[in-house]
């Protein structure tokens, strides 16, 4: 298993609306970040980028991953 070396996040975007595409659902207040991860056990490591949302929560934001 690869080992998480860094996260940045390089682009963050408001989304009055957003759909899931996968599951369909419709979320209101969302933010899109663009991240790229930095994983390896040794160099030369490997940039993985990819696009995350957040969901507004009782003033908070949340992770889809990781549901209330």
């Amino acid at each position: 298993m690869s080992r998480l070396r860094g996260v940045q996040v390089r682009g963050v975007r408001y989304l009055p609306e957003w759909t899931d595409p996968d599951r369909g659902a419709t979320y209101n207040e969302v933010a899109e970040l663009q991240v790229e991860y930095t994983i390896g056990d040794r160099d030369p490591v490997r940039v993985l980028e990819r696009v995350v949302h957040l969901v507004a929560d009782a003033g908070r934001w949340r992770s889809l991953c990781y549901p209330a």
